[in-house]
């Protein structure tokens, strides 16, 4: 397995995460999965897998979710897949993705302080201006 970005060449199966988004199945390293979260991946700069998504609910809202995959699976919406990513969840969304999947990665209290307070969110580009 390796990055789903063409000239990326990270293949290290810890550092990489499935993201399926319903159309597409793609493997990103934790740099690309930020710009994926930012919407600064172009298509033709992806080599994507056929779609494996059955519906899903966002564990969050409940729209229509994708699955992320690192060490726990989640279903996520678009919106709160990359507040995920971004390490910019509500102290609200936090508790609901810990008390379910308990701390991982992404979650966790060097991300995180008590209480679920974000401490280095990553803002989208048109609020970072």
């Amino acid at each position: 397995m390796k990055c789903s970005v063409k000239h990326c060449g990270i293949h290290s199966a810890e550092m990489l995460a499935i993201i399926d988004d319903g159309r597409k199945r793609f493997v990103l390293c934790p740099d690309h999965q930020l710009s994926y979260a930012l919407s600064e991946l172009n298509e033709a700069e992806l080599d994507g897998y056929a779609s494996q998504l059955e519906e899903h609910e966002c564990e969050i809202c409940c729209m229509p979710a994708s699955i992320y995959a690192d060490e726990v699976e989640l279903h996520l919406c678009k919106r709160h897949l990359s507040k995920l990513i971004r390490r910019s969840l509500s102290p609200m969304e936090y508790r609901v993705l810990y008390e379910r999947h308990q701390e991982f990665q992404l979650i966790n209290g060097q991300i995180y302080a008590k209480g679920g307070y974000a401490l280095q969110p990553v803002a989208p580009l048109r609020q970072a201006r």
